[in-house]
């Protein structure tokens, strides 16, 4: 999965939204010299522009009486659906795009106050931890007959919305790496040449402590290069030659093929099964249920939201068809990244001790 190219990637603030709202406010700046300069006139245009920043929806579909869907959202699928939530919702709703981190950060801080009617983006391995679990709703069960999907999902609280395989990548013309298994990948690999996202910081890097044994950290620290906050970094590294592997997907090979670079390779282990990870959306069970907030999920569920999805290099979860290209990169096994806060701050703690103790 490759996330489309977008401003300040790892900000903390929702660094999206206001690269966007600056784009605009200085595109019209060139027009409000060309219209009247009274303070009322400036005040009243750059309050309807921050209006307009907010609500997303038809103009002449809104009903004026009914109150905006409020939508925490992940930044990548943020830029990946707005467009296609612009066309098809019929009705008023904001969206709140952060960092897959500081999603769940304002997720905890808020906690039974949680402002969003519904929340788009939060990784399945957050499905375990109870201070989340227990403001997600139960959703209806038409929405779960709607997915296809290649694993088990029982989860009535989270809607499944995308999922990718987990996989390291690298150079196949500077590297020939073992891939019978993950342990012996990671030992034929050169010391300082891989990049892992920060496992402190992101869900991809936190997904690495889970499938790469405690007993093995050790290897992992002696072969990275270091731990960007983000994949977007991680992927920098990599894609400017400094990394000669790094931890991403296996559909990120499509990215890199149509970018003329045949070289770059998936490292498919023979007898280690690969992570897979879901993106999900829950509905706040702590505020009087939204009359559109089912709609909304049924919305990202529909075929153009789904082929979104493919666009942005990850596998849809309903039946649609998808490129050849993405079955070649389903691993020959794998297993569902579940997560659950216990296990987590374990890891990291084994993974901290025996970095920060060199």
């Amino acid at each position: 999965m490759v996330p489309n190219p977008k401003p300040d990637p790892d900000n903390a603030g929702g660094g999206i939204e206001m690269a966007f709202c600056s784009h605009r406010i200085r595109s019209y700046s060139k027009k409000i010299t060309l219209l009247n300069s009274s303070k009322t006139a400036f005040a009243a245009f750059f309050l309807s522009l921050l209006i307009s920043f907010s609500v997303v929806a038809a103009p002449n579909k809104i009903d004026s009486s009914q109150k905006p869907l409020v939508v925490y959202i992940h930044e990548t699928l943020y830029v990946t659906q707005k467009e296609t939530l612009e066309k098809q919702c019929d009705f008023p709703f904001v969206l709140k795009p952060f960092s897959g981190s500081d999603l769940i950060g304002k997720i905890l801080l808020e906690d039974e106050h949680l402002k969003a009617d519904v929340v788009v983006g939060v990784e399945g391995e957050r499905m375990n931890d109870p201070s989340i679990a227990s403001l997600a709703e139960p959703l209806p069960e038409i929405l779960f007959q709607k997915l296809s999907l290649p694993f088990s999902w029982k989860n009535k609280k989270f809607l499944p919305l995308s999922y990718a395989y987990l996989a390291f990548l690298y150079e196949a013309g500077q590297l020939q790496p073992a891939t019978e298994t993950l342990r012996r990948f990671l030992k034929s690999l050169p010391a300082r040449s891989l990049a892992v996202p920060d496992p402190r910081t992101s869900m991809v890097g936190r997904g690495a402590l889970s499938w790469v044994a405690p007993s093995d950290y050790e290897i992992l620290h002696e072969k990275t290069l270091t731990y960007p906050k983000g994949w977007s970094g991680a992927f920098a590294l990599f894609n400017k030659g400094r990394a000669k592997a790094m931890l991403s997907y296996t559909t990120s090979i499509i990215y890199h093929h149509k970018n003329e670079q045949p070289f770059i390779r998936w490292a498919s282990f023979k007898k280690t099964p690969h992570p897979l990870q879901v993106m999900t959306a829950f509905v706040n069970a702590k505020k009087t249920l939204h009359p559109k907030a089912v709609l909304f999920l049924e919305i990202l569920l529909s075929k153009p939201a789904q082929q979104g999805v493919i666009d942005n290099y990850a596998y849809p979860v309903i039946a649609i068809s998808i490129p050849e290209t993405y079955e070649k990169c389903r691993p020959k096994e794998a297993f569902l990244l579940e997560g659950g806060a216990a296990k987590e701050a374990e890891n990291l703690r084994q993974w901290m001790a025996i970095g920060y103790q060199k």
